[in-house]
């Protein structure tokens, strides 16, 4: 979350040094992409751990909320790869549209990993089990 920070400050409005706006979210690409997939690998875990007990009947809210957040980071993740390899590669080499699309994904991937972080705190406040 906080390197996103760090790119919408450098994207928004809009790139305004491109060449060092590439050098950047190249940077920040090749070290997201392992982050998230250890963290999506550690709550999938989480989430077998917790939810796999035999016999017990999960919450209904706590596996909506574990739904959102699984749809968010989804969302997240194709938002992710889509700036790496369809963005980025068009940002390298000047095309407009990839100035005007940059900012909005960016911006995108933030809102989700607030999201996300909102619905974590949430799920340390629900049972995941009904008694």
């Amino acid at each position: 979350t906080g390197g996103l920070i760090v790119l919408v400050r450098e994207v928004w409005p809009r790139p305004r040094d491109v060449p060092r706006t590439v050098k950047l979210l190249t940077l920040f690409s090749r070290f997201g992409a392992p982050s998230v997939a250890i963290l999506v690998a550690a709550g999938s875990a989480n989430a077998v751990e917790i939810l796999g007990v035999p016999g017990m009947r999960w919450s209904p809210d706590y596996v909506a909320l574990l739904a959102l957040k699984i749809v968010l980071a989804g969302i997240m993740v194709a938002l992710a790869l889509t700036n790496r390899f369809g963005v980025l590669p068009a940002l390298a080499r000047g095309e407009t549209e990839a100035r005007d699309t940059i900012p909005l994904t960016v911006v995108a991937e933030l809102v989700c990993a607030f999201a996300i972080l909102a619905i974590v705190g949430f799920l340390g406040l629900t049972a995941p089990m009904e008694m």
